[in-house]
């Protein structure tokens, strides 16, 4: 089953590398509306993660190197995914 999620994580990626300048300044806006949701829900679990052993920072540092290494892979350069990401963390 997670190896199933993967492919379409990795379809999507590649689909987004293969038309990264049409679909650039739309996940710029989805990045601006979806991430300060991803911070919310993070937030939420985070009592529960602890209880399971997972510290939260553990869980934010986790995400932030996917979702960095995600952008990098489809088109956006270092300073890009910076700024993106830091667009989470100011909402």
């Amino acid at each position: 089953m997670v190896k199933e999620e993967y492919s379409h994580l990795s379809f999507g990626e590649e689909w987004l590398k293969a038309n990264f300048d049409t679909a650039k300044e739309g996940l710029m806006a989805a990045n601006r509306t979806n991430l300060p949701i991803v911070w919310k829900m993070l937030n939420v679990v985070a009592d529960d993660a602890r209880v399971l052993g997972m510290e939260k920072e553990a869980l934010v540092e986790d995400f932030m190197i996917q979702y960095g290494e995600a952008l990098n892979n489809i088109g956006f350069n270092t300073r890009e995914v910076m700024k993106l990401s830091a667009m989470g963390l100011a909402a």
